[in-house]
């Protein structure tokens, strides 16, 4: 199976650059482009047509809950994967409620998060066919 193609949309450089290391020693993973916030995160996935998104939630200009309702909004198929640092219920929903397909905690252990993230993006998949 090929790899599955990923944009990364996080502002935090020092984690964005944790994932590229661990996205580029995973054959599972090409880790296709980043954003530093939703709106560039938008541009980002039109352009690039990845199988996944990976969506943090707290961000400058757009948050993740909000480029997440924007991105299924025009792709119901989108598969967006959240995560975030936040173990706010309400947020939590809200994230679920805006079409994020699953939410991950940070902080994490890299192989786990890693597996999940490929389960979800395998699960999208299978929804999407």
């Amino acid at each position: 199976m090929a790899a599955t193609r990923i944009v990364l949309v996080d502002d935090d450089d020092l984690l964005a650059e944790l994932l590229r290391v661990n996205f580029e020693t995973d054959e599972r993973f090409d880790l296709v482009g980043r954003a530093r916030n939703g709106a560039e995160g938008i541009e980002l996935v039109e352009e690039l047509g990845p199988d996944a998104v990976l969506m943090d939630l707290h961000m400058p200009l757009v948050g993740g809950i909000e480029a997440t309702r924007l991105l299924i909004a025009a792709d119901p198929d989108a598969c967006v994967i959240a995560f975030t640092s936040s173990r706010d219920a309400g947020e939590l929903a809200q994230a679920r409620a805006a079409g994020a397909a699953a939410v991950l905690e940070k902080p994490f252990d890299p192989q786990p998060f890693l597996d999940a993230v490929a389960e979800h993006a395998h699960d999208c998949r299978l929804r999407a066919a």
